[in-house]
């Protein structure tokens, strides 16, 4: 009987083949560490921003709304926007707007930064019977308070003028 064409090879020594099974075994275990450090690490990083309205009052014929942001989240926020009822705040004739925060900052305009766990006090003023988004501000009316952050998201409240 002839050997078979087969017979005179050798397979593979069972000590390269643990060796090649760890080395991939290794190898996805590292992918796998290094994808999940990546989800992990844009979830770290989200913005949440909690408003509060601390009152609101007439003072010299302007209303004055004092709001509280304090951003949990784990980056740094920015309120980019402050609308009154859709409309911008510096398009509202006569009103204005001012910040300070716990750790010493202030301004007078947006961008508001808002740092984590920082809170941010936020003056609004706005001129009695000043025209905005269809109505005029007047004792009695609801409005709708929304600061919009450099990520696009809105953080709204509504208040009942005094």
């Amino acid at each position: 009987m002839s050997p078979t064409p087969l017979s005179s090879k050798r397979g593979i020594s069972p000590v390269i083949t643990t060796v090649v099974i760890t080395a991939v075994g290794i190898a996805i275990a590292i992918a796998v560490i290094l994808w999940i450090t990546g989800i992990a690490g844009s979830f770290a990083n989200y913005e949440k921003v909690e408003a509060g309205l601390h009152g609101c009052w007439l003072e010299e014929g302007s209303f004055k709304i004092r709001t509280c942001l304090k951003n949990t989240g784990g980056s740094l926020a920015r309120i980019s926007t402050v609308l009154v009822n859709n409309v911008p705040i510096e398009d509202i004739d006569g009103a204005r707007l001012s910040w300070v925060s716990e750790n010493g900052e202030s301004g007078n305009s947006v961008p508001i930064p808002l740092n984590t766990g920082v809170n941010v006090d936020v003056d609004l003023t706005l001129p009695s019977g000043a025209s905005c988004g269809g109505g005029v501000l007047t004792s009695g009316v609801i409005i709708s308070l929304s600061f919009r952050s450099s990520n696009n998201i809105d953080y709204k409240m509504t208040v009942q003028l005094p």
